[in-house]
């Protein structure tokens, strides 16, 4: 009588595993870029949203509020320097374009690039 095995051996346990594991090393690994991006994102959304109606705005007051606001969310890439305001027709308009790489293991990184783009009516 012939016996037939059930189950899976640690090799194959190995391969099943490996490629989830680091799946989610990576994960973890982008998660600070994504939660700066999202206060990025937040941060020009409430200063055009703070803006928004004034008839005596300018760059420079675009420029002072989103400095303070870097300031109290703790943003430290993008500087708020970084940040390219200027007027399209007749608009205001906030862009934050940046990259961050996110180094992994053994000279491995991921590259993830970041475009912000809003406007102040």
């Amino acid at each position: 009588m012939r016996k037939h095995q059930n189950g899976i051996t640690l090799i194959g346990w190995l391969v099943l595993l490996l490629p989830m594991a680091v799946v989610g090393y990576t994960a973890i690994r982008l998660i600070p870029a994504y939660l700066n991006h999202m206060s990025v994102s937040r941060t020009l959304s409430q200063v055009a949203k703070d803006n928004a109606g004034l008839s005596d705005v300018s760059a420079m007051t675009l420029r002072q509020s989103l400095a303070k606001r870097f300031d109290i969310e703790s943003i430290t890439h993008p500087t708020f320097e970084e940040v390219l305001i200027q007027r399209e027709d007749g608009i205001w308009v906030l862009e934050a374009g940046y990259d961050v790489s996110v180094p992994l293991f053994a000279g491995i990184s991921v590259n993830v690039a970041f475009d912000n783009h809003v406007e102040v009516k």
